[in-house]
């Protein structure tokens, strides 16, 4: 047998096991739709496994992390928790694997760092980017976590998020430490962040080019919500992160102040350009047309959109964002509705208020009272 047809008979082996996989967790999914998942659950793993052992690119790595992530949904659905932690596990291998095809193709090819000059443009490279090789920022970024680990190690890592099945994998990749010679390769894929101060100091062509999300290429795509506490939408987006409200029972505040790595300033706001790719870079679920979970989009969980202090500019960037990606149903909590008359709001954008004080009943009312004027009655409940 030739080299030629033995690489294509491994290819072919390898996108056979992956289709199997696929099949399996398919009917994982009609047997969630009907309680009776225990019996599709030991296959699907099987398959899955030897699917991975068996990909020979990184599309098909991917596809089978989608398939696990997609297998962790139907298991919580069905409550079967031993399931859920298969899932969590081939997500977790997937992930590393991932790693492991980067590593490869930065010790042949080579890969660029991506980002660029000033405000983040993108640079003419000879190198495929991360992205080129089919991996966006983050998921690069968990894989060589889990890709600095010795087997051992790995192996601890994967036996600590089994047990605790209940909590997102993210916050056992962040507990761990990224090697020196890895630090700086992951600090030129950091978010990019311009703070009030900033955006000030901006001549206003530095401000257009800013609000332009083509001068930030990017693979970013909206966080998938991995716990129960919002229920009624299963993605998340922040093009814009902080607030100064100074709300004590604020849980975005402490989650910042908790990971300053992953937001420098803290809770002052700040205006993520690269983000503003995320709606369309995202697919929609397959659950999006009978599941409106699926896809309600939480915009701006992390911070007050219509607050006092945040540019007019950057609420237009949202709301054209929001405009341009109608697959998506956008919702928002502000504690200024007042300020919403003042923008030309999207048919997919869902407005809401908080009240947590009675002071703020009477400014709701007639903020919305204001709305249905503008919008008309039918638009507004």
């Amino acid at each position: 047998m030739s080299p030629e047809n033995g690489s294509r008979r491994a290819g072919d082996a390898a996108t056979d096991s992956v289709s199997e996989f696929s099949n399996a967790t398919e009917i994982t999914r009609q047997a969630a739709a009907t309680q009776d998942i225990a019996a599709a659950a030991l296959p699907v793993y099987d398959r899955a496994c030897r699917a991975l052992a068996e990909a020979r690119s990184i599309d098909e790595v991917k596809d089978i992390r989608d398939q696990a992530v997609a297998m962790r949904l139907y298991a919580k659905q069905a409550k079967n928790r031993d399931l859920e932690a298969d899932a969590v596990e081939l997500r977790m291998r997937a992930t590393r694997r991932l790693d492991e095809m980067r590593r490869a193709q930065k010790e042949t090819v080579g890969l660029a760092k991506g980002g660029g000059g000033k405000h983040g443009r993108k640079r003419v490279a000879e190198k495929p980017t991360l992205k080129d090789a089919g991996m966006d920022k983050n998921l690069a970024h968990a894989g060589r976590k889990l890709g600095a680990l010795s087997e051992q190690e790995f192996e601890q890592k994967v036996a600590e998020a089994r047990d605790a099945v209940t909590v997102a994998v993210a916050k056992v990749v962040k507990s761990i430490a990224l090697p020196e010679e890895e630090k700086d390769e992951a600090a030129s894929e950091a978010e990019i962040e311009i703070t009030l101060a900033q955006w000030k100091a901006m001549s206003p062509a530095e401000r257009r080019e800013c609000l332009d999300p083509k001068n930030y290429p990017g693979d970013v795509k909206f966080n998938t919500q991995d716990s129960d506490g919002i229920d009624w939408a299963q993605n998340s987006w922040n093009a814009i992160v902080g607030c100064m409200h100074d709300c004590p029972y604020c849980w975005a505040r402490d989650f910042t102040l908790r990971f300053p790595g992953h937001y420098p300033h803290g809770f002052d706001p700040v205006f993520r350009p690269r983000m503003l790719n995320a709606p369309r870079n995202t697919p929609v679920p397959a659950e999006a047309p009978f599941d409106n979970r699926f896809k309600n989009v939480f915009t701006c969980s992390m911070a007050d959109l219509f607050g006092r202090w945040v540019p007019r500019p950057w609420i237009d960037a949202v709301l054209a964002a929001v405009r341009d990606n109608p697959q998506w149903n956008f919702l928002f909590l502000t504690k200024f509705p007042k300020r919403i008359a003042e923008f030309d709001i999207p048919s997919n954008a869902w407005m809401g208020t908080t009240v947590d004080l009675q002071a703020r009943v009477a400014n709701a009312e007639a903020a919305f009272a204001e709305l249905r004027e503008k919008l008309g009655k039918e638009t507004v409940l």
